[in-house]
């Protein structure tokens, strides 16, 4: 089998021999920036289909965010309107009973001061 890469091999073919090997190398040739070309499609490819995926992946915890905060203020919502009726609750029983009101926050200051009396 002739080589290219040997002269001595070169040389003792014939013409037409010589012109199949050239016509061979060029093909071959061809045929290697096809596979150039490709692999640099097939990479780009790779990358456009990477580069989706993280955007559909930042999308999607983007709204799983988004989702999660709205989630949050209505809870937020909630506990302000709930404790808003408890301190309207709390000032109409003041109004009703103002000395059990007292009653209850000397209560409540004489524990405190107990537990925070030094020994």
């Amino acid at each position: 089998m002739a080589t290219a890469a040997n002269p001595t091999n070169d040389a003792k073919l014939n013409g037409r021999d010589k012109a199949d090997l050239n016509e061979h190398k060029a093909d071959i040739s061809k045929d290697l920036e096809a596979l150039r070309a490709d692999l640099k499609s097939l990479a780009q490819t790779v990358s456009d289909i990477a580069s989706n995926k993280t955007s559909a992946a930042s999308s999607a915890a983007q709204d799983r965010f988004d989702e999660y905060r709205k989630a949050g203020e209505r809870q937020a919502d909630r506990a302000k309107e709930y404790t808003s009726m408890k301190a309207m609750e709390a000032e109409e029983m003041i109004r009703e009973n103002p000395a059990g009101a007292v009653a209850v926050s000397a209560a409540i200051g004489f524990a405190i001061g107990l537990l925070t009396r030094r020994r």
